[in-house]
């Protein structure tokens, strides 16, 4: 009887290791996908609830940047 006792507690012990584990590497791999994503804290002003989405210049660029075009330039020498 002792060693039925010994090992459900074995076994649940294993199962808390197990859960605790697989949290924890959930937990990481979310993590790391969001830092992939980050957005900066000044996102929203340029976001469609921003001040500044009714600008030509942004209503410009938005349009550029969905046609595939960026602001970065290179410089030929």
């Amino acid at each position: 009887m002792i060693w039925r006792c010994s090992a459900e507690f074995l076994s649940l012990m294993a199962l808390w290791v197990w859960i605790a584990l697989s949290l924890h590497c959930w937990i990481i791999l979310i993590d790391a996908v969001s830092d992939q994503h980050a957005t900066s804290p000044f996102d929203w002003l340029l976001s469609d609830k921003g001040p500044f989405h009714h600008s030509q210049e942004y209503t410009d660029f938005v349009d550029r940047s969905r046609q595939g075009f960026t602001t970065r330039y290179k410089i030929y020498r």
